[in-house]
């Protein structure tokens, strides 16, 4: 009933409501992931203007922020050329946005990784203001949750970081190079605490 423009009203009273009940407390981010994909599948232009403008930080994004974080980002059910074109109707505004709703890494199961994000490679190159678009995607370093070892995540985002690291852009080098030092830190720190967890039940 949400599909096609007769239901883009209500699509868009569907969005406000959820915005009240994360805003509320009353249910997290995390738990709407399946209502967020079904809505930017089908009203994508109602969803990004519901839910990507108007926070004016971080911990007031309704799908990212203190409301909690899903795994796998709803950007990614929307059809990149509708993403983009509306991104380019206020480009230095919207291409921060889109990026700190976005994965940097490609989601193959729930807690792994295969690569980077084919859609977050193509905002980097799209938008106007490199620099801009890689600081709004700061928190999406790190796994929001994991199985295993964090430490070989974190080795293996390091290693997929890599594949910037010779970017002709000087910003993308200079991030790229800023956060694959922290990555490489927080694995050797995890390590640590791996192998006193190991050595605590031996």
């Amino acid at each position: 009933c949400y599909a096609g423009p007769a239901g883009e009203q209500g699509a868009r009273e569907l969005c406000q409501h959820f915005k009240l009940k994360i805003a509320a407390h009353e249910v997290y981010a995390f738990q709407l992931d399946h209502a967020f994909d079904a809505i930017f599948e089908l009203q994508p232009l109602v969803a990004l203007d519901e839910f990507l403008l108007g926070a004016e930080s971080e911990s007031d994004d309704p799908i990212y922020g203190s409301s909690g974080m899903s795994r796998q980002s709803p950007l990614e059910k929307v059809d990149p050329d509708v993403l983009w074109s509306w991104a380019d109707q206020d480009p230095k505004a919207r291409y921060p946005l889109i990026s700190r709703s976005l994965n940097v890494f490609a989601i193959k199961d729930l807690d792994e990784d295969n690569g980077l994000s084919p859609l977050f490679l193509e905002g980097l190159e799209k938008a106007p203001d490199r620099a801009e678009f890689l600081k709004s995607n700061v928190a999406r370093m790190h796994p929001s949750g994991w199985s295993g070892n964090l430490s070989a995540i974190l080795d293996r985002r390091r290693e997929y970081l890599q594949a910037l690291a010779d970017h002709a852009d000087q910003n993308v080098r200079t991030w790229v190079a800023e956060h694959i030092a922290d990555l490489k830190q927080r694995a050797d720190h995890e390590r640590e605490r791996e192998s006193e967890r190991e050595e605590s039940f031996e």
